[in-house]
């Protein structure tokens, strides 16, 4: 970690995911770009006709935005002066955009950064199933590695990496290993079996195969669950002070309504962070 991204939009759980961003700044001896996104009006979706769009319309708007703009540069401004922050290199951006994921995405290339931190209270209802949360599609298409953080993060003393262990766990593990490196925390291996897949003797010899690569010693677990997904939950919800650490393929349109995407739906019914790596 080199360079941390963390978007804010003020509420708790973005300043919470801030604070744990400045405990890995710290142990890494990272930067941090801060960035707070204001979100456009698009004038297709609202069923409106651009053309028809009064010059005096479109100039008000931009006024607004603009002092909007001032505004949240001073609240970052003041946030960047926050006794947590303090001795970290912190660079401030307000952007603006019709799609906030994207947003964050465009300006983690632009910055350099490697590692977005970023909150989430969750999508409910109609809103989860139809779009979901910013930090799912975060996480899906981003590059470069996600943390969803939930709420507080007051320890971390244990990092769950939950996979099948096949030959593209190798490709995400070692910034895992070095981000749990960084907060001197445990890592366990979890191997999660559907009902239909047990074969726990099989998948005790990828543990151990995987446990020799790196000459490591990780608690080696193996889950049984009728869902991949509910079996990561299970396990992760009797770990204190934990994280879960996933791959993710990044699947776009049709392929991933085809494939499970665990994930996914991890981040969404996790109670705990949840740090998703791109296997591209």
């Amino acid at each position: 970690m080199k360079s941390i991204l963390v978007p804010v939009d003020f509420s708790e759980c973005s300043i919470d995911a801030l604070k744990f961003a400045a405990k890995a700044a710290k142990a890494s001896g990272a930067k941090i770009n801060l960035i707070s996104i204001i979100e456009k009006q698009n004038y297709y979706f609202l069923g409106s006709d651009p053309i028809a769009i009064s010059p005096e319309l479109i100039e008000s708007n931009n006024m607004h935005d603009e002092q909007l703009k001032k505004e949240i540069r001073l609240k970052l401004e003041k946030l960047k002066m926050s006794a947590f922050l303090k001795g970290i290199n912190v660079e401030c951006k307000v952007g603006t955009c019709l799609k906030v994921y994207k947003c964050i995405i465009e300006y983690s290339r632009i910055s350099g950064s490697d590692f977005i931190i970023m909150g989430s209270n969750g999508a409910h209802g109609l809103s989860k199933v139809l779009i979901g949360s910013n930090s799912e599609r975060v996480a899906r298409f981003s590059n470069i590695p996600v943390l969803i953080i939930n709420g507080k993060i007051n320890k971390l003393e244990t990092v769950i990496f939950a996979s099948d262990f096949d030959k593209e766990s190798y490709k995400v593990f070692p910034f895992i290993k070095s981000f749990a490196e960084c907060f001197k925390a445990d890592i366990h291996l979890l191997k999660v079996n559907i009902y239909s897949h047990y074969n726990n003797s099989e998948d005790s010899e990828l543990l151990k195969k995987f446990n020799k690569k790196y000459n490591t010693n990780y608690k080696e677990v193996i889950q049984n669950s009728p869902v991949i997904s509910l079996g990561i939950q299970r396990y992760s919800s009797k770990i204190r002070n934990g994280i879960i650490a996933i791959g993710t393929h990044g699947k776009k349109g049709l392929i991933r309504l085809l494939l499970e995407n665990i994930s996914e739906e991890t981040i969404r019914s996790s109670v705990k962070p949840v740090l998703t790596v791109n296997l591209k």
